[in-house]
């Protein structure tokens, strides 16, 4: 009998990693860093350029944003948990985006046509078309003004 010089598959598929299951809070780490590293490394080019004037607001600007990031990282976590819920139930109920962009579509129409609406009624004015003074003045003195001139 010949001895196994390989491992068996069961072997194998043991030692291959388990598939990594996202982590909610990765992109926003992943965003966090990267907004503020964009601003340390345009301040670390402008001090290597020897412009450190330019490079002061850069390096202010990177601090508070790790300071801002750093106070509110457990709300960046919630953030990212909840979209990936929402992710989620909007990948099982692909229906959903389909009604809400025709009831968006459906209300900004209904907006537009009360506004053509609004625009040849006079804009508010009454209709006919007349000014506003003139609208004011009782039907009795229009035809006055009418008969003596």
């Amino acid at each position: 009998m010949r001895a196994h010089c390989c491992p068996s598959l069961s072997a194998l598929s043991a030692l291959q990693p388990a598939p990594q299951r996202s982590r909610p809070q990765q992109p926003a780490a992943s965003s966090s860093t990267l907004q503020v590293v964009l601003p340390l490394s345009v301040a670390a080019v402008a001090f290597a350029a020897g412009a450190s004037a330019a490079a002061w607001p850069f390096l202010f600007m990177a601090g508070v944003l790790a300071l801002t990031f750093w106070l509110y990282r457990e709300q960046l976590v919630l953030v990212g948990r909840l979209l990936s819920v929402g992710t989620r139930a909007l990948g099982d109920n692909p229906g959903v985006v389909g009604a809400a962009m025709g009831l968006q579509l459906a209300g900004g129409w209904a907006r537009v046509w009360d506004w053509v609406g609004f625009a040849q009624r006079g804009g508010g004015k009454g209709g006919g078309g007349r000014s506003w003074p003139q609208q004011q003045q009782p039907a009795h003195a229009r035809h006055a003004v009418g008969a003596a001139g």
